[in-house]
């Protein structure tokens, strides 16, 4: 069905999948730019996996097996065969827009490493969960790789010839990891790099799809922390480094283990981390969230009156009822309720003269413009790192701000950035928390 040679090798690890399969080999049959391959590896399924293969009858899609040896071995095998000159790891629950290879294909071959794109988390039913944007310049470094928070697999377009280089050295993903041996793999193909900030392209477009079900997690939460414990330290350059990185991941699992009603693995956590103090309420409650979307297939702002289960096991495990209280109360409150009344309040204070700027275009940054577009309210953005692709609205400069201007701080690690404000009046800088009172944070 092709006559030309493919742009990108799309490899496809599948275990049981004979439930999803063809749903992901149909959002790469719906391709505006039809040069591409699929090599799907069954990894010894005991399903229907490879007949469902084999129905699809498109040359562009081939069928490897072999023995049940986990995702890592079958991505490992799957890369072997392919042939393009990009690469991209696609898992057999997961789809990526019909754009996906006409958009990723010029980006990722004008970098050193390739591309990442922007994509969303879809319920059982298709539904849009919520929307992660493409992993920015800022985010390509040692430290924050350390956070264990890397892009969804599926929204990384990778140059052939570099992962030929890594697999040259060993196995491409270490079959011996159980999980984030995918963060395992980009790590290392960083590291080799030189921890270039400008080595991926960045498509801000949500082109890849991540589908939650309950219970999709790929491991337990025990798993979790053992791997990404371990995988730290392995990484961390001191011990004091090694404690910084792991207190700022480990509270985000620990609320995994709120959420999965985890007792065991929460106490092991907190014996790790030390008592858990106000201030991480916000980083706590931010991840109930997440993980709520992740186990349950449910939007993100939601815990679908789990509050009084959550407020149970919080006393149970943190057993400090401040803190308990705190995250209580935080959780009763929508995050997009939140971002709206800040929106209305910098509004206000921005007045006829000033500009709702928003500082900092991560995560949080993206969810304030669309909730900004919604409300219409007209906003200007603002960057350290200049990531100035992907939005129609106007960028400046931190230099250009003026007395009449409202900034919203909206990284979560917000201190640095406030203290470069600092010339501004008070009441002219917000700072978003993502959970807390609900009045807005002024300095």
């Amino acid at each position: 069905m092709m006559n030309e040679s493919p742009k990108i090798d799309f490899v496809i690890p599948a275990y049981n999948a004979r439930g999803t399969i063809t749903r992901t080999l149909a959002s790469l049959l719906n391709q505006t730019d039809p040069r591409w391959r699929a090599i799907v590896v069954d990894d010894g399924s005991s399903d229907a996996t490879g007949e469902a293969v084999a129905l699809i009858g498109d040359d562009r899609v081939s069928l490897r097996r072999q023995e049940n040896a986990g995702p890592s071995a079958a991505r490992n095998l799957g890369f072997k065969y392919g042939c393009a000159p990009l690469v991209c790891f696609l898992d057999s629950d997961d789809t990526i827009h019909e754009a996906f290879v006409e958009q990723m294909a010029p980006i990722a071959s004008e970098y050193p490493i390739g591309a990442s794109c922007g994509y969303d988390y879809r319920g059982a039913g298709g539904e849009q969960l919520h929307r992660v944007p493409a992993m920015g310049a800022s985010r390509w470094t040692r430290s924050a790789m350390l956070t264990l928070d890397p892009p969804a697999i599926l929204s990384m377009v990778y140059k052939r010839s570099v992962l030929d280089q890594l697999a040259s050295m060993g196995d491409l993903f270490n079959p011996q990891l159980r999980a984030f041996e995918d963060w395992d793999m980009l790590y290392r193909v960083c590291e080799a790099h030189g921890w270039q900030t400008n080595a991926f392209g960045c498509c801000d477009q949500a082109l890849a799809s991540y589908w939650c079900t309950q219970g999709s997690l790929c491991s337990s939460m025990a798993t979790l922390w053992e791997q990404g414990r371990s995988l730290i330290q392995s990484r961390s350059e001191s011990k004091g480094d090694f404690k910084c990185h792991l207190r700022a991941w480990g509270l985000g699992m620990l609320a995994g283990c709120l959420v999965g009603d985890d007792q065991a693995t929460a106490r092991e956590i907190l014996d790790e981390l030390g008592p858990v103090e106000k201030g991480d309420a916000s980083v706590i409650g931010h991840a109930i969230r997440w993980h709520t979307m992740r186990q349950r297939g449910v939007v993100l702002d939601s815990v679908l009156g789990m509050e009084q289960a959550l407020e149970s096991r919080c006393r149970i495990v943190l057993g400090e009822e401040g803190l308990v209280d705190l995250l209580s109360a935080g959780m009763a409150n929508s995050g997009v309720g939140r971002i709206c009344m800040l929106l209305d309040t910098a509004e206000a204070r921005a007045g006829e003269h000033g500009r709702v700027v928003i500082y900092g275009l991560g995560r949080n940054g993206h969810e304030f413009v669309e909730q900004a577009d919604r409300l219409g309210i007209g906003v200007v953005l603002m960057d350290d790192h200049g990531e100035q692709s992907g939005e129609s609205h106007r960028w400046i400069e931190p230099g250009s701000l003026t007395a009449d201007d409202v900034v919203i701080v909206t990284p979560m690690d917000s201190g640095t950035m406030v203290v470069s404000l600092g010339h501004l009046e008070p009441g002219r800088v917000l700072v978003y928390q993502a959970l807390g009172s609900t009045e807005p944070s002024s300095v």
